[in-house]
């Protein structure tokens, strides 16, 4: 019985709180500037013969993304930071072209 009148007060706060109310300020007039800098084609552009360098330039690049990126998002550490690195810009490179063929520029 409780759980009846749990699931009638639940159903009549979603009815209530619905409305038509369009309170939602214009932003259209707001210029906004903004840089954007494709870590991802920084990534896969890197050679993998000289992964490397490639990593170090991530690094100077992106101090603060880089080491997230490949240290908690693809778990390497110094030590398998090469062959994970290559491993991953293989299997990855297909996702990552058919992304960029939808999101190639950001201008449109």
């Amino acid at each position: 019985m409780a759980m009846k009148k749990i699931l009638v007060f639940l159903l009549l706060a979603a009815l209530f709180s619905c409305s038509d109310n369009k309170n939602i300020p214009d932003v259209s007039d707001i210029k906004v500037d903004i840089t954007v800098k494709r870590f991802e084609q920084e990534l896969f552009s890197i050679d993998s013969n000289n992964t490397t360098q490639g990593v170090n330039m991530l690094f100077q690049r992106y101090p603060v993304l880089a080491p997230i990126f490949l240290q908690n998002i693809l778990g390497l550490d110094s030590s398998s930071a090469d062959t994970g690195l290559k491993r991953f810009l293989d299997l990855s490179q297909p996702v990552y072209e058919a992304a960029n063929k939808q999101f190639k520029d950001f201008e449109t």
